[in-house]
């Protein structure tokens, strides 16, 4: 079937809670530690690739201020 006009689509990125993300991330460890020896290569730096995106989006939010979502508007 295909999609019709304003109806959501495959093409959105899934919204993930940083919970998930961590859980996710232990996950992809995990699979790069148990992963044979005789896996290609693009695999196993995919999946570093994917760990790499998801440590830098963990550490983005940790930092402190980073819960504004107003960014630099002064505040009325």
């Amino acid at each position: 079937m295909r999609a019709f006009d304003n109806q959501l689509t495959g093409n959105r990125p899934i919204r993930r809670t940083p919970e998930e993300k961590q859980k996710q991330l232990r996950q992809l460890k995990q699979q790069l530690e148990m992963l044979p020896a005789r896996a290609q290569d693009v695999t196993r730096q995919a999946i570093k690739t994917k760990i790499a995106e998801l440590e830098a989006e963990l550490a983005t939010l940790t930092k402190p201020g980073a819960s504004s979502t107003h960014g630099d508007r002064p505040r009325r």
